[in-house]
C-alpha cells in the first residue's frame, strides 16, 4: 500500500489543508507546495481542500434565511459605527449602501406617476413601446392622411386594431 494513501496520511494532508483554509492562506501557490511536499498532483490537494469544505457545510447549524440576513446586518450595522467611530467615513459609506442592497433601498420605486412618466415618455422602450401600440389602434386610412409617407405607418396587428362594429 502506497503511503501517499494510507489514512494517516491522507487525514495528515486534509489537516494541514484545513489549517490553510482556516488561516486564510490557501491558494494557487501554497496549494502547489502541499502537493509537493506531499508527493501528490496538486488536484488531490483540491479535492482534499473540497472534502473539508463538505465537511464544514455538513456541521453547520440549521439557521433560517431571516436570521441570517439579521445577523448579516447586525454586523454591517457594527461596522458602520466602528467606522465612524475611528473617522473613516469612505468605509461608513460602503457599509451604508451595503445595508441598503441588503434591505432592498436601492432599488427605485416604480409609482403610478413614475410609470406615466416613462410611458408617457417616447426616448424610454417602455414609451416607444406605447407610443407603437397606440399607433397601431389608430386605423391605417387615419395615418396615411397624417403621416408624410405611407412607409412611415407600423404594418397594423389585427389584434390591437379596434373592430368596427356593424
Amino acid at each position: 500500500m502506497s503511503t501517499r494513501r494510507d489514512s494517516a496520511t491522507v487525514m495528515t494532508r486534509r489537516g494541514e489543508v484545513e489549517a490553510l483554509l482556516r488561516a486564510g492562506k490557501f491558494g494557487v501557490s501554497t496549494r502547489n507546495d502541499l502537493a509537493e511536499k506531499h508527493d501528490v498532483h496538486y488536484t488531490v490537494i483540491e479535492a482534499d481542500r473540497r472534502w473539508v469544505i463538505d465537511r464544514w457545510r455538513e456541521n453547520l447549524p440549521v439557521v433560517q434565511p431571516q436570521e441570517v440576513e439579521a445577523d448579516f446586518l447586525e454586523r454591517i450595522r457594527q461596522s458602520e459605527v466602528n467606522a465612524g467611530d475611528d473617522g473613516d467615513h469612505r468605509s461608513k459609506a460602503a457599509f451604508f449602501n451595503i445595508e441598503m442592497r441588503v434591505l432592498g433601498l436601492d432599488r427605485r420605486t416604480l409609482t403610478v406617476e413614475t410609470a406615466r412618466a416613462v410611458i408617457n415618455d417616447p426616448t424610454t422602450p417602455e414609451g416607444r413601446a406605447a407610443l407603437v401600440a397606440d399607433l397601431r389602434a389608430i386605423p391605417r386610412d387615419v395615418l396615411l392622411e397624417a403621416a408624410a409617407t405611407p412607409a412611415d405607418i407600423p404594418a397594423p396587428v389585427p389584434a390591437l386594431v379596434p373592430q368596427e362594429r356593424e
